[in-house]
């Protein structure tokens, strides 16, 4: 069975798993069955009311690791990738390291920030979907320690997810008056709800 059609199947079953139970106007699931280090995975966003929907979302490499550390970003440009300790039902915190250069990551992520339009963002149609690969490592390259200690991944019983709470706060700060304005010109709407997606286990290459 090919891509193409694995991703079809799983797709027709996330939107038929609640037969005709009352959805949300937004949903998201993850599609892959499992997920492994230094990986792109595969989640897809589904819209079922009659209205377009936008989000400040940058599902880039840079975007994850600009936002690292940051008081107000990480709360609006990414969706929020999860490691979930199933044994002790936590989350694993998320740590930093200093040993990299913040100070050229966050020009190039602003270089970026300055050209990017409303329609450089995830939106999606009514009664649509668009699917998302979004970059996953344990260990980041610039950031050592994004995620939780690679040895204790590797021993298994964590699971991967996503997740997104808007914060109106936070998205005064970093969202400037012009974009908004050109996402309500647009006649998109901002979900305000929280996201969270199901968990699927993280395992060894």
């Amino acid at each position: 069975m090919n891509r193409l059609v694995v991703f079809f199947v799983a797709l027709m079953s996330a939107f038929c798993s609640y037969g005709q139970s009352p959805k949300p106007a937004i949903e998201i699931k993850v599609l892959d069955s499992k997920v492994t280090d230094n990986s792109l995975v595969t989640v897809v966003l589904m819209n079922n009311s009659n209205d377009t929907y936008w989000f400040p979302w940058d599902i880039s490499e840079l975007a994850y690791v600009a936002s690292i550390g940051s008081t107000y970003e990480n709360q609006v440009y990414v969706l929020r990738q999860r490691v979930y300790n199933d044994k002790a039902h936590i989350d694993e915190p998320t740590l930093m390291s200093g040993d990299y250069d913040s100070e050229g990551l966050l020009k190039k992520w602003n270089e970026k920030l300055a050209t990017k339009k409303a329609t450089d963002y995830v939106v999606v149609k009514p009664k649509n979907f668009v699917q998302l690969r979004l970059p996953f490592k344990v260990v980041q390259k610039l950031a050592p320690a994004w995620y939780s200690a690679k040895e204790k991944i590797k021993d298994g019983g964590y699971k991967y997810y996503v997740v997104y709470n808007y914060n109106a706060k936070a998205a005064e700060q970093v969202l400037s008056p012009t974009l908004l304005e050109e996402v309500e010109k647009l006649g998109y709407k901002i979900y305000h709800e929280p996201l969270i997606s199901n968990k699927v286990p993280i395992v060894k290459k």
